[in-house]
């Protein structure tokens, strides 16, 4: 109940203040957050000890890793016009040659990504560069949620594939040569493949490699995030090597796990990673 009124308030917010007074705003309820009601600190400051260096000061990271999360909710409420000047002026692309040739193979392309930045904004940006892409995505048990979500990813013409939905959904998307996405870093169901990640042996799921070796779908490692200057980085990595499933998905959470250590402040995270997700929420 109170997850709603927090999206919903957002986006009235973002229908009438200008976006440098909603991110002050929202940096102020940040902080709010972080001082006062965050049960989530505990949890964040776990997960940022396996990023940075031993002796940092967790808790200071914590919080500004949560004002950053208010960011990216300004910055995904306030993404209602991604022209093609604004994402030339704002968004720094790297690798896109890696994408269009991946799709000049006519197998379709398997988008990974992770928690990691604004996942959501890349998607919307990927669209109105004029890719067709798919996300695999997991409902919101609140579905007044779920429906905010649903409607500013149709409005920006991003598809999306129900995470419960059967395995013939994703090959539909393939088979017209266009693009699925999913985040790969969090295990909701089935078992998962162990991989070596900052430090420790975490399971991921194991479904992206198994669609490639079915579809023949080149894997294309994603990433959308902010960068100091207020602009944001797409890096569309090169595809991951068609092997077996167990290095396919090591060689993703390699990638992940230097995309956050580039970036510790945006890994959005808000349980220990090294336990079983607990969705929806």
């Amino acid at each position: 109940m109170k997850r709603f009124y927090f999206y919903a308030v957002a986006r009235a917010l973002s229908r009438v203040l200008p976006k440098p007074a909603a991110a002050a705003l929202a940096k102020g309820a940040a902080a709010l957050y972080g001082n006062f009601f965050s049960k989530d600190l505990p949890a964040i400051q776990s997960n940022l000890r396996a990023v940075l260096p031993a002796g940092s000061d967790t808790q200071k990271e914590s919080r500004a890793l949560i004002a950053s999360f208010f960011l990216y909710f300004v910055d995904l409420f306030y993404g209602r016009s991604l022209s093609a000047e604004w994402i030339e002026k704002k968004v720094r692309i790297t690798g896109r040659p890696y994408l269009d040739e991946a799709l000049a193979r006519k197998k379709g392309v398997i988008l990974v990504s992770g928690h990691v930045g604004n996942w959501e904004l890349g998607g919307m940006v990927l669209a109105a560069l004029g890719y067709r892409l798919h996300g695999i995505a997991i409902e919101h048990a609140d579905k007044r949620i779920e429906r905010i979500f649903r409607d500013r990813r149709a409005r920006h013409g991003l598809g999306v594939i129900p995470h419960h939905s059967p395995a013939r959904r994703y090959f539909e998307v393939l088979n017209k040569n266009e693009i699925l996405a999913l985040n790969a870093d969090r295990l909701f169901r089935g078992e998962g493949v162990p991989a070596d990640f900052l430090g420790r042996r975490v399971f991921f799921p194991g479904g992206f490699p198994r669609i490639a070796a079915s579809s023949g779908a080149p894997v294309v490692p994603v990433f959308f995030v902010s960068t100091p200057d207020g602009g944001y980085e797409l890096d569309i990595q090169e595809p991951i090597p068609l092997s077996t499933t167990e290095e396919m998905v090591q060689n993703f959470a390699s990638r992940l796990e230097k995309k956050i250590k580039q970036r510790p402040r945006q890994w959005f995270i808000f349980e220990p990673f090294w336990e079983p997700p607990r969705w929806p929420v």
